[in-house]
């Protein structure tokens, strides 16, 4: 019986923690809950304390530091970096070089992306609402 699940090349684990697929090539803290529909992939990084629920996907090189709480159908990607206890829920996409600050809250059907920067401490709920290089 194989320990991984094969994706396109790339060896997966299951995360002790919740049971989702970890790629070979991710960094994931011990201590983060991966539900077990969740696949963080590539090269992403998931820094300690941080909850990943639903059908969250990341990956490529981007970064979730400490405390932050995903869920719904969030896809962070590209070079994205969320900060330490962001909540993100919904249909969020973070891409490209977005960054997300500290103790930002957004939800609903949210896509930032490009060189965009989210001060901290903000408030963004919508639907279809599209942040770009803000």
């Amino acid at each position: 019986m194989k320990d991984f699940e094969l994706i396109n090349g790339v060896k997966f684990r299951k995360h002790l923690n919740g049971g989702g697929l970890v790629a070979e090539t991710a960094e994931v803290h011990e201590s983060v809950f991966i539900d077990s529909k969740v696949i963080v992939g590539d090269f992403a990084y998931v820094d300690a304390n941080v909850a990943l629920y639903d059908n969250v996907a990341i990956y490529g090189q981007a970064v979730i530091c400490n405390g932050s709480s995903i869920k719904g159908d969030t896809k962070i990607f590209g070079k994205a970096i969320i900060g330490q206890n962001v909540k993100l829920a919904g249909n969020v996409s973070i891409f490209e070089d977005a960054f997300v600050e500290d103790n930002v809250r957004i939800e609903g059907k949210v896509e930032i992306r490009g060189d965009t920067a989210l001060s901290k401490d903000i408030n963004i709920s919508g639907y279809h609402l599209n942040i770009t290089e803000v």
